[in-house]
């Protein structure tokens, strides 16, 4: 994956990353409602490594199905979450 973009703080003190597929691979971890982006959503005590963008990172976690609880209409986005490591790779 590509780093894209340091998102927000999540109301549960979450970190939301976005991050570009380079590779037909990475994008089929995705759905729609991606779009065209990868979120990685990362607890607060993981370490984040200096990124920029685009540089090319590695992300280690569960790759789950964000179904937007309590909010049904969430439009149910495709994320890594938890993240357990980022590794910078390029």
């Amino acid at each position: 994956m590509i780093f894209d973009i340091i998102g927000r703080k999540t109301s549960d003190g979450d970190l939301h990353i976005l991050l570009t597929p380079d590779a037909k691979d990475d994008s089929d971890l995705m759905n729609t409602a991606n779009g065209n982006r990868m979120t990685v959503d990362v607890d607060p005590h993981v370490h984040i490594p200096d990124l920029r963008d685009g540089y090319h990172v590695r992300i280690t976690g569960k790759w789950v199905q964000d179904i937007g609880n309590p909010k049904p209409t969430h439009a149910q986005w495709n994320e890594i979450h938890p993240v357990e490591s980022i590794e910078k790779i390029s």
